[in-house]
C-alpha cells in the first residue's frame, strides 16, 4: 500500500512538472510570435472587446461588458474624472461631491442606494448623480 502511495506521489509530481514545463513553453512560443510580429512591423491583433452603454443623469457612457464600477473609474472610459471614495463612486463638481445612485433623487424609491466600486455596471441602465448634501 505504501509503495502504491509513493508511486502515485511520484506520478503526480512528474505530471505537475510536465504541465508547468509545457505551459512555460507555450508562453515562450507566444511571446516569440508577438515579438516577431512587432519587429517585422506587423500589427499585433488585439482581442475584440465587447462594450456596453449606460448613462449617468442623461449622459451616455461606455464600459466593457462585465466591468465593475471600480474598473471603470480606473479605465480610459472614465473621461469625466470620477473616482472611488471608499466603496462609493464620486465626482467633484466644484461645489459638492456627487455620488452615483441607482435611482433619480426625489422620484425613485432607490435613489439613496449608491453604487459601489465592486458592483458590475448594468447595461442600458440610467444611473443618477446625487449631491452629497442630500445623502450625508
Amino acid at each position: 500500500m505504501i509503495t502504491r502511495a509513493e508511486q502515485a506521489k511520484d506520478f503526480y509530481a512528474n505530471d505537475t512538472k510536465y504541465t508547468e514545463t509545457s505551459m512555460t513553453n507555450v508562453e515562450s512560443y507566444l511571446e516569440g510570435i508577438l515579438a516577431e510580429k512587432e519587429n517585422d512591423g506587423g500589427e499585433v491583433e488585439k482581442p475584440v472587446v465587447e462594450t456596453i452603454t449606460f448613462d449617468i443623469t442623461g449622459e451616455k457612457k461606455t464600459a466593457e461588458k462585465g466591468m465593475t464600477w471600480g474598473e471603470w473609474v480606473a479605465s480610459e472610459y472614465n473621461t469625466d474624472g470620477y473616482e472611488v471614495d471608499g466603496e462609493r463612486i464620486k465626482l467633484y463638481d466644484g461645489a459638492y461631491n456627487q455620488y452615483i445612485s441607482m435611482g433619480e433623487p426625489g422620484v425613485d424609491s432607490n435613489w439613496t442606494t449608491l453604487v459601489s466600486g465592486s458592483e458590475q455596471i448594468i447595461e442600458n441602465y440610467s444611473y443618477y448623480k446625487v449631491d452629497e448634501s442630500l445623502i450625508e
